[in-house]
């Protein structure tokens, strides 16, 4: 693959520059109505993609797959399989943006692009980015940095309030805070009524207090919000604010944004659920009862925050064996 050459082109698509790929690839995630996000993903796998076609002397508009495959061979220890399916696509769109461009060069572009398509990135592939990060206990000072911080807006400060208190009061995970709906928040009772879940039948169920100041956030934000829609009723607890400081769809918060609101803390939206528990335990709360906030289908995964908690604690404790 290191000894790859320039395969012959026409004089339509030898004519084409790189700007002519981001020119019509935006067109098209512009049209799509993709976020500025998801465009800078984009702009980085074709980036990349580049690069590799220089460092060869390759043309960087000829997508052949004996090409991809090289791209990819130089990339498949250095990120996750996931990360590398999500680069795939993004070359895909690149051809199909090109194919879209420009009628004298659509059919090559169509031919490749069918080939890309039956291309697959192979289930052995990804380095250490492959796996999972372990959850991270954070700081109290960031929690309450979270749950404080200013805003452009009041909506957005409520918002942002009530998201972070649900996310290291409740323990949340990511979906199950999109979905979450008011009618399933029960002040009277201070518990929320979480459907559904990680390991849990769609229509199976859990109860989970209000600790600390949850039930107030939550009830400052159900007033700000109701008063920002005059009063009309809404649906989901969780919803994304236009840049005007107003109220959009009635719909869950898209899931980019949840990964959006924690990167100022250098944190994921598990660590705040990590956090909770790990609290939790240090301040003697019984396991049974920890499992159950946390909605743990086995209490081997509570008892791992335990051990962890505990492996912490020695090593400020205990004294070097060798001093």
């Amino acid at each position: 693959m290191d000894h790859l050459t320039v395969i012959e082109t026409s004089n339509d698509l030898a004519s084409m520059t790189a700007d002519d790929i981001a020119l019509a690839n935006y067109e098209v995630l512009r049209r799509a109505g993709r976020k500025a996000s998801t465009v800078n993903q984009y702009t980085q796998t074709e980036k990349r993609w580049a690069e590799f076609c220089a460092t060869r002397n390759l043309n960087p508009l000829n997508f052949e797959v004996v090409y991809i495959d090289a791209f990819f061979q130089t990339l498949k220890d250095a990120y996750s399989r996931t990360t590398l399916q999500n680069m795939l696509s993004h070359l895909r769109k690149a051809v199909e943006a090109i194919a879209a461009s420009s009628d004298d060069t659509a059919a090559l572009y169509l031919r490749q692009l069918q080939a890309m398509r039956h291309y697959k990135i192979d289930a052995s592939w990804g380095g250490m980015n492959s796996h999972k990060r372990g959850g991270k206990r954070l700081p109290t000072q960031t929690v309450y940095a979270a749950l404080n911080a200013s805003a452009s807006n009041p909506l957005l400060k409520a918002r942002n309030g009530a998201f972070y208190a649900l996310l290291f009061f409740a323990g949340l995970r990511r979906e199950e805070l999109r979905q979450l709906k008011w009618a399933q928040v029960d002040f009277d009772r201070s518990v929320i009524k979480v459907v559904g879940g990680k390991k849990r039948a769609k229509d199976e169920s859990d109860e989970i207090p209000m600790l600390g100041d949850l039930k107030t956030i939550l009830q400052q934000w159900r007033d700000v919000q109701a008063l920002s829609v005059q009063g009309e009723n809404r649906v989901y607890v969780i919803s994304a604010i236009r840049k005007g400081g107003h109220l959009a769809a009635d719909k869950p918060i898209a899931s980019g944004a949840v990964y959006e609101l924690m990167r100022p803390y250098e944190a994921m939206p598990h660590d705040a659920r990590h956090t909770l528990v790990t609290n939790l335990l240090e301040k003697n709360v019984p396991l049974h009862t920890t499992q159950k906030i946390a909605r743990h289908k086995r209490g081997e995964t509570t008892m791992g925050y335990a051990h962890a908690m505990e492996a912490e604690q020695l090593a400020k404790t205990v004294p070097n064996p060798y001093g």
